[in-house]
This record gives structure tokens, sequence and C-alpha cells, in this order.
């Protein structure tokens, strides 16, 4: 029964990994600040997930799976840092707002 649970739950966790990026390039900062959000809070939760299940179920493969989503968050939250760069006549609120991903 417990394979069976932690088969369905792992099987969650990747098919929500999966889904596409439907949106395209910011081409504002406010529009960047939205995406950036709304895509680390995804992967964010996902990630836990996988740690959640990894601490529940400590066996090799829960540890592969948690260690691939950590991975996954790093590249992503690293990307958007990158990115943030780009943005120089932002506003106030903006570049604080910027300044949470560095």
């Amino acid at each position: 029964m417990k394979k069976c649970v932690l088969f369905g739950v792992l099987s969650a966790l990747f098919l929500v990994s999966c889904t596409p990026n439907q949106k395209g390039a910011a081409s504002s900062t406010e529009e960047f600040l939205k995406t950036s959000n709304e895509s680390l809070k995804k992967i964010q939760h996902t990630t836990f997930l996988a740690e959640w299940v990894h601490a529940n179920f400590l066996t090799e493969d829960t540890t592969r799976i948690s260690s691939e989503f950590l991975a996954r968050y790093t590249e992503a939250a690293t990307k958007i840092a990158q990115k943030t760069k780009r943005f120089k006549g932002a506003s106030e609120d903006e570049k604080r707002q910027l300044k949470q991903f560095l």
C-alpha cells in the first residue's frame, strides 16, 4: 500500500513539474516580477512536496527525486536572478522587488 501511495505522489509531482510555461519573455518590469514570482511559487511548491516525500519515505529513489527538484529550483532561481540585471529604469518599488531575487 505504501508503494502505491508513494508512486501516486511521485507521479503527480512529475506531471506538475513538466507543465510548460505558457508565457513568453517579460517585456516590462512589472510583468517580469509577476511571471517570476508565479514560476518560482510553482517550482517551490513541487520542491517542497518532493522534500516531504523524501523525509517520510527515505529511500534512494526519493533522495534522487528530491535532489532533482532542488536542482531545478536552484537553476530557475539563478536564471531569474541573472535576468534582473537587465532592468535599469525600474521604479523604487520595482527595484526593491527585483532585489529579492538576488
